[in-house]
């Protein structure tokens, strides 16, 4: 029996394939799949959204996989360039970045897969991982 975030998991993978996005597991998901005990209750990742495709369009397929807008707010998601959802069957929270030019289109391309419990997803580099948490400026 999978945990419930690696169910959370395999549904956004499914979800971003079905999408076509290119994504990967930040924040303290990846770096607990780099075995540093982490407490956390929610799911970082970024995507790459195709060229042409709107964040609405998006959010139909994310939802019909099992996810849901925490709030619906487009100027929000505009201006954070953050798609707050949560997994319908877990209640975790999930926090979607839309990645922008520069660091987190590198970040990218140098991510590994990773199998979670059976799930093979795309995790930052843990070299990448780093550099987030030092301009986070966050422990």
């Amino acid at each position: 029996m999978r945990s419930p975030v690696a169910d959370l998991l395999a549904d956004l993978a499914s979800a971003f394939d079905a999408l076509g996005m290119a994504w990967y597991l930040f924040g303290a998901q990846a770096a607990i799949v780099y075995g540093v005990a982490r407490m956390t209750a929610d799911v970082d990742v970024t995507v790459q959204a195709p060229a042409g495709r709107t964040t609405a369009d998006g959010l139909a397929v994310v939802e019909s996989h099992g996810f849901e807008a925490r709030f619906a707010d487009p100027a929000f998601v505009a201006a954070t360039r953050v798609l707050p959802l949560v997994h319908r069957a877990t209640d975790i929270p999930v926090d979607v970045v839309i990645s922008g030019p520069g660091l987190e289109e590198e970040f990218m391309t140098r991510a590994v897969r990773r199998e979670v419990e059976g799930v093979v997803v795309p995790v930052v580099d843990v070299s990448d991982l780093v550099i987030l948490k030092v301009l986070a400026a966050r422990p």
